[in-house]
């Protein structure tokens, strides 16, 4: 049994509109991935982490996508102590992290105006500590 057990996602909020301020300027073009995150602890052994993707006025188009999946803690597992807060703010985010890319790159898919957006890998370690850090 794994320490930290995914117990499946759900789509929260799904959103995507055409962008009619969008100049397209391909040689100009910038993109600041907006992202969040959100711990849930339900119990001491389960919690669920809700994760987001925001992008405005930036892209052709405008999405918004928050999904949330369910953790499970086996404490009885964690043989070097890491912790319940520490794997779900890590691990349980990079886990979750893929199924966001995967969201995101299919909805921009559906229209063949402009190409898909594949989101960048990401260093989600970094991602949290900034976040409590406030940057």
């Amino acid at each position: 049994m794994a320490v930290l057990e995914f117990d499946g996602y759900r789509v929260l909020e799904l959103a995507y509109s055409k962008n009619l301020s969008f100049k397209n300027d391909e040689n100009n073009l910038s993109f600041n991935p907006k992202f969040n995150v959100e711990f849930k602890v339900i119990s001491d052994k389960d919690a669920s982490v809700v994760l987001g993707f925001t992008t405005k006025e930036e892209l052709p188009f405008d999405i918004t996508v928050k999904i949330e999946g369910d953790f499970v803690y086996e404490n009885g597992e964690d043989d070097k102590n890491i912790g319940f807060d520490s794997l779900l703010k890590k691990n349980a985010t990079a886990i979750l992290f893929p199924y966001l890319r995967m969201i995101v790159s299919q909805i921009t898919g559906i229209d063949d105006e402009f190409p898909m957006l594949v989101l960048p890998t990401m260093n989600i370690e970094k991602f949290i500590e900034d976040r409590e850090k406030g940057r």
